[in-house]
C-alpha cells in the first residue's frame, strides 16, 4: 500500500500552509508598494481566519463521530480519529510516519510513559499480527508501552500474545467506553 509521510493528522497542512504563506509575505513586502501592502496583507489575514475556522469545523466534526461512523472510515480517518481521542483523553500525541510506520500509527505520552498505538479499523477480528506489530515498534520507538485498538474484537491468539508481552488490547467496548467518557 502506498503511503506517504505525515506529522500528524491535519498538522503538516498548517505548517506547510505556515510555510508558504510567511514566504509570500516576505516576497510581497519586498516588491509591493505600500496601498497593496496593506490590502495583501489584509487579504492574507482573511484567509487565514477562514482557514481557521474551517479546520476547527473539521475537528469538530471528527470529534462528533461516533462507532458507526468510526465502522465506516477508512485507516487514515480512523487514526485521525483516535489522535483527536487521545489529545482530549490528555495525552501528547504524535503520528508517526505514514509510510514505513514500523506497526505504530500514533505514540501517546502522559505522565512520564511513552506507549505506541497501532490503529486496526476492521470489519473483522483482529489477530496476532497487529500485536506482533504492536510488539516490534514498542522497541523500535523507545516507548515502554504499547496499545492496539480497534472498532472490532481480537481473536483468542491476540489475546494470549498480547498478555504475554504486556500489549494493551481496546476493542469496540472498550472504545466505545473511551469515546463516552468524553461525551459526558
Amino acid at each position: 500500500m502506498a503511503r506517504r509521510k505525515r506529522t500528524s493528522p491535519a498538522d503538516s497542512l498548517l505548517k506547510d500552509s505556515l510555510f508558504v504563506a510567511i514566504l509570500v509575505v516576505v516576497i510581497a513586502l519586498i516588491l509591493l508598494p505600500l496601498v497593496w501592502k496593506i490590502i495583501f496583507i489584509g487579504v492574507l489575514a482573511i484567509g487565514l481566519v477562514i482557514y481557521l475556522l474551517l479546520y476547527r469545523q473539521k475537528l469538530r466534526k471528527l470529534r462528533a463521530t461516533g462507532i458507526h461512523e468510526i465502522d465506516i472510515m477508512d485507516g487514515k480517518a480512523f487514526e485521525e480519529r483516535l489522535w483527536l481521542l487521545f489529545k482530549d483523553l490528555g495525552y501528547a500525541v504524535q503520528a508517526t510516519q505514514y509510510r514505513g510506520d514500523w506497526g505504530a500509527d500514533l505514540i501517546i505520552a502522559k505522565d512520564g510513559i511513552r506507549t505506541i498505538v497501532q490503529a486496526k479499523r476492521y470489519s473483522k477480528p483482529v489477530g496476532l499480527k497487529a500485536v506482533q506489530e504492536a510488539v516490534t515498534a514498542r522497541a523500535k520507538y523507545g516507548c515502554t508501552h504499547s496499545l492496539v485498538v480497534t472498532n472490532n474484537v481480537f481473536t483468542n491468539q491476540a489475546h494470549v500474545l498480547a498478555h504475554a508481552n504486556g500489549t494493551e488490547l481496546w476493542d469496540r467496548s472498550r472504545l466505545l467506553k473511551e469515546l463516552g467518557r468524553l461525551a459526558k
